[in-house]
């Protein structure tokens, strides 16, 4: 799964075993990214394949594409990650990777944009944590700090609870009007095997001011389901 990128298509409740290719098929109402929408509130769908080594070494690419206000079908992103992770005990494990970034001139985007960030983190038991920087968040020649923390429950058989918190610190924002500020997500996530299906059901939000990433305003808070296919 893509560190950081916990939308519906990287959350499944079966995970691929080492040294195998795995993918999956996802369709969901709504594409965000930190907590703000990337496909103008609308429905998507996506295509996740993934590879985990057993060197731990691991990596992964993730499509997604959906129709536009004028029943167009357009490419929203694609997004590209490779990373090694090391256990240091049997609950402590560190990773640390590269993600590449590119959105397509879409949807309220009138020029393709994209980013590439460095990460670094670890996990033990039900915690996970990683920071993220950009040279050139978006392409606005911002250098960025992303931090994040979640927590995966198992509350039942075939039922996942995830817990997200994040935010965005602008390393170098210019003076005046123009200054960035730090933005912060939340996101609450449930998910259900159902046969061959993972049901998911997602509640985010962030805040403050308008939207960075669309160029337009638009809810801040919102419900997100979806149904994945894994293969």
């Amino acid at each position: 799964m893509l560190p950081g990128l916990l939308t519906v298509a990287g959350l499944t409740l079966a995970q691929p075993a080492a040294g195998q290719i795995a993918g999956s098929v996802t369709v969901q109402n709504d594409y965000r990214l930190r907590g703000q929408t990337l496909s103008d509130e609308r429905a998507v769908a996506i295509l996740n394949l993934s590879y985990d080594d057993p060197s731990g070494f691991y990596g992964e690419i993730s499509a997604a594409g959906g129709f536009d206000r004028d029943d167009r079908f357009k490419l929203v992103g694609i997004v590209g990650n490779i990373g090694y992770a090391h256990p240091i005990t049997h609950r402590l494990s560190i990773d640390g990777g590269v993600i590449q970034t590119r959105y397509a001139p879409s949807f309220n985007r009138e020029h393709a944009t994209g980013y590439t960030e460095v990460y670094a983190g670890f996990q033990t038991g039900m915690f996970a944590s990683h920071l993220y920087f950009s040279p050139s968040y978006f392409g606005r020649n911002d250098p960025t700090m992303y931090g994040e923390v979640e927590a995966t429950m198992r509350p039942a058989d075939r039922l996942r609870l995830n817990m997200h918190l994040g935010a965005l610190v602008y390393l170098d924002p210019p003076p005046g009007p123009l200054s960035r500020t730090t933005q912060y997500d939340w996101r609450l996530t449930a998910l259900r095997r159902m046969g061959p299906l993972d049901l998911s059901l997602s509640l985010s939000g962030g805040g403050p001011g308008h939207d960075y990433y669309a160029g337009a305003s638009h809810n801040r808070t919102a419900l997100i389901g979806g149904v994945s296919w894994t293969f």
